[in-house]
């Protein structure tokens, strides 16, 4: 696990946040694509095809998402600290050179990693201070490290207080942290609701297709055959399943917009949504299972 983990954070990260959450959303959207259409070849199913076109473009464009949120997370948890200890040991009166030799040698996880970077890139390349912390912002491709970053090179060039700039990017990064945390745990209750209207809107739709298609086909009989019933409950249900999806996707994006800020952060939970109504119809509505029945024997 720690093996893929670094993995992630050290290769797949900058290559993901470098293309950009549309162009990994693009990609997807192909690779949903064609699965969606070798499913056709096999021969599947409508409904089937459907949820292989939208999981092949959900699920990939999730785990890039995820990947590069909890890279952000860390980055957003760590730095603060990281800037927070750097003007502690100027502060007792060590050079900016000194500070981040410590810092680097520190468990920052990434940033660690990074301020070992700037330090190579000042000792042994020959950059100024600067351009090496600037090249750093620009790796890591993080607006919390953009923002202190611009402060701390102003503060190098046009102030003698580095210590007291330090600790007010530090506190500033923990600020934002807290709030986010606050937002979260706000929206919790929000984001719980969104799923149980999904759910019950299901269930809802599974009871009336499950107890009307039985109905059809009755008065169809009455009606000497000529009714316009549905021959099946696949094919009655079916504009409802489409429906149902859409649902699903829509209320997982505004899950994302709600608690990331993002609707990119809603992508696993629409799938994990598409997911359940997937299963509600080819367990229940498709085959016929009369819900009404069986609640009310």
């Amino acid at each position: 696990m720690n093996i893929l983990k670094g993995f992630q954070a050290e290769d797949l990260c900058p290559a993901l946040k470098s293309a950009g959450m549309g162009r990994i959303l693009l990609a997807a959207t192909l690779l949903g694509t064609t699965a969606a259409v070798a499913a056709a070849l096999l021969s599947q199913p409508a409904d089937v095809i459907a949820y292989v076109l939208i999981m092949g473009t959900l699920v990939p464009a999730a785990i890039a998402y995820g990947i590069t949120a909890s890279y952000d997370s860390e980055v957003n948890t760590r730095a603060p600290e990281l800037f927070y200890d750097l003007s502690e040991y100027i502060g007792a009166g060590g050079s900016i050179i000194k500070a981040l030799k410590r810092v680097s040698a520190g468990s920052y996880g990434t940033m660690s990693d990074e301020m070992s970077r700037v330090l190579s890139e000042v000792e042994d390349e020959g950059l100024d201070l600067a351009a090496a912390m600037k090249a750093m912002a620009a790796r890591v491709n993080n607006a919390y490290i953009s923002r202190s970053v611009a402060v701390i090179c102003e503060a190098l060039t046009s102030s003698s207080d580095l210590e007291g700039i330090l600790k007010m990017v530090a506190a500033d990064g923990r600020l934002s942290m807290s709030l986010l945390k606050e937002r979260r745990s706000g929206l919790l209750a929000a984001v719980v609701v969104m799923y149980l209207t999904t759910i019950i809107l299901l269930l809802v739709v599974s009871l009336c297709i499950t107890s009307l298609v039985p109905m059809s086909q009755q008065l169809k009989a009455l009606s000497g055959g000529d009714y316009g019933g549905m021959e099946s409950p696949r094919e009655f249900a079916l504009p409802y399943y489409f429906l149902a999806i859409s649902v699903a996707v829509c209320s997982g994006l505004i899950i994302g917009e709600m608690r990331d800020c993002s609707a990119f952060g809603g992508l696993k939970d629409a799938a994990i949504l598409v997911t359940l109504a997937f299963i509600v119809f080819e367990a229940v509505v498709f085959p016929g299972f009369n819900l009404m029945e069986a609640l009310m024997p």
